[in-house]
């Protein structure tokens, strides 16, 4: 009984002197200061007068004739872009229904959220109303 009363006593204190030596502990950064740091006052009409800067800069950049009219032919190539892909999606949506089961469970796959991250399933609920599956 005595050495379970001392090995106790001996781990609250190790414990006890851990937490202290790590809220003692110096938690300065030892890096480099950065060098050549220019650090610049807000003024706001300078910032108009860049915001000015960066439309005209903009609209040198999309230099055309003078009977073209660029922000026309920008939308129409980016509906047509978007208009392309709507339909790859629909088409490849449409022609990816999968049946398990012996056909009691039919249904399509729909990707949501962000292309570049990759996860897992934790939770899976399916909705008998509406048929949709709810993943988490």
């Amino acid at each position: 009984m005595n050495t379970l009363k001392l090995g106790l006593a001996f781990t609250c204190l190790s414990v006890f002197v851990a937490i202290l030596a790590l809220n003692l502990r110096d938690n300065t950064n030892d890096s480099p200061l950065p060098s050549d740091t220019i650090l610049r006052q807000k003024d706001v009409a300078n910032e108009e007068n860049a915001r000015a800067d960066k439309y005209a800069y903009f609209e040198k950049m999309h230099n055309a004739a003078p009977d073209v009219d660029w922000r026309a032919i920008d939308h129409q190539t980016r509906n047509k872009k978007y208009f392309e892909k709507l339909a790859r999606q629909n088409l490849r949506s449409s022609s990816a229904v999968d049946s398990f089961a012996n056909g009691y469970l039919i249904g399509s796959w729909k990707e949501k959220g962000s292309r570049n991250q990759s996860g897992r399933i934790v939770y899976a609920d399916i909705d008998t109303v509406t048929n949709e599956l709810y993943c988490a």
